[in-house]
């Protein structure tokens, strides 16, 4: 069983309550950076040296926020605006205007932290400054303050620093704040086994009323398995990039589950409609026109989806990570006749054997990527090994 890698950095930012601005780039563009010269006297400019005055951690994420012109709130923004004095320093040289050091060029400040040079030339001329270069991406204006939309229905304020990124106080969600498209469940009030009265985040991160009838949960992808021992239902599903879990390795029951790596996934809801307990085989293969994905398989008894980490932890068979590899006389998986069809022995699709689900119930069979960043179309197949 492989244990999952994983190489997350995570970055936090402090409260813009904190930040400290100090001298910056200038609005204007003003300031003469000095020129640098070399041991044979030539001259050359210093953008390529460090210009941002700050090292503060900070996102650079795009924002709905003015230029100094948003309510920064209690996080005190607007005083660290305040502080954000520049020191202007000897004035950048105007094009046209005379100069008398032949092929000396000067730097100023432009945009979002970037510099742009003018020359002393030859007919002891400043020339016109060249592009402005090295700005910062998704940059702001040092003192700037705003808010942006985050969490579920919230906005948190910024403060640009003088290295023109910002730095984020706390999401502030509303009370009771749900995620839009969020469905929860509960049991109450009915009465026939694993049928639930359920409810849906609106686009205002707000719970409705429960339903007032009792169902099955609405999951989007179901098999019925087949009633004829050796028979295999498949359904191609796909694991889009767009929507990702906490990575679940490990054994069931009690997996790792690690909330910090992203995976891409689906899930499935396999009914056995027989009178007999079902054993199966689940596994994966590649999808028509799709390629062969690193992918991770386990299973929960019943047909409500998990919704937390301690409920994804609690899985009934798996995780399972391989199927079993001919080429190259390797070995390993579960299901030594390579089910899946492997071929890729870093690459394997994953199998899960020997599942029970009993007469008239329901699982739900996880898939996922070995790992962030895998993603794609791909089949799961389920073959009915014996029915008792």
């Amino acid at each position: 069983m492989r244990r999952w890698k994983t190489g997350l950095f995570v970055f936090a930012v402090g409260s813009v309550a904190a930040a400290q601005l100090v001298t910056g780039c200038s609005a204007d563009g003003g300031g003469e950076i000095p020129a640098v010269t070399d041991d044979s006297g030539a001259s050359s400019s210093s953008s390529s040296s460090g210009l941002t005055a700050s090292s503060s951690s900070s996102s650079s994420s795009s924002s709905s926020g003015s230029s100094g012109k948003a309510d920064a709130g209690k996080d005190g923004a607007a005083d660290a605006k305040a502080d954000a004095v520049v020191d202007a320093g000897p004035p950048p040289p105007v094009p046209g205007a005379a100069c008398t050091d032949v092929g000396k060029i000067v730097a100023k400040t432009c945009g979002f932290c970037g510099t742009q040079e003018t020359v002393c030339e030859g007919t002891n001329k400043w020339s016109d400054y060249g592009p402005c270069l090295g700005e910062v991406a998704g940059g702001c204006m040092p003192g700037s303050v705003g808010n942006e939309d985050c969490g579920n229905c919230g906005k948190r304020n910024w403060v640009c620093q003088n290295n023109c990124s910002k730095a984020f106080a706390a999401c502030a969600e509303p009370a009771g704040a749900c995620k839009p498209g969020t469905v929860e469940y509960t049991q109450a009030g009915c009465g026939t086994p694993d049928t639930y009265k359920d409810r849906t985040c609106d686009a205002t991160c707000k719970f409705g009323a429960f339903s007032a009838t009792c169902q099955l949960p609405n999951n989007a992808n179901k098999l019925t398995i087949s009633g004829t021992v050796g028979g295999v239902v498949s359904g191609q599903y796909n694991m889009p990039a767009g929507t990702t879990m906490s990575n679940v390795l490990g054994d069931c029951p009690g997996a790792d589950v690690d909330p910090l790596e992203r995976v891409s996934f689906f899930y499935v809801e396999i009914y056995n409609n027989t009178a007999q307990t079902a054993v199966v085989q689940l596994y994966n293969s590649v999808a028509p026109g799709g390629d062969e994905l690193d992918t991770v398989i386990w299973t929960y008894n019943g047909a409500l989806p998990p919704t937390t980490d301690v409920q994804l932890a609690a899985c009934q068979y798996g995780v399972e990570d391989s199927c079993g590899i001919k080429a190259s006389g390797a070995t390993g998986g579960n299901l030594a006749d390579n089910i899946c069809g492997n071929t890729d022995t870093n690459l394997d699709m994953a199998a899960v054997d020997n599942v029970n689900i009993a007469p008239g119930k329901r699982i739900l069979a996880y898939v996922s990527g070995y790992q962030a960043g895998i993603n794609g179309p791909i089949m799961l197949n389920v073959r009915t090994k014996s029915l008792m």
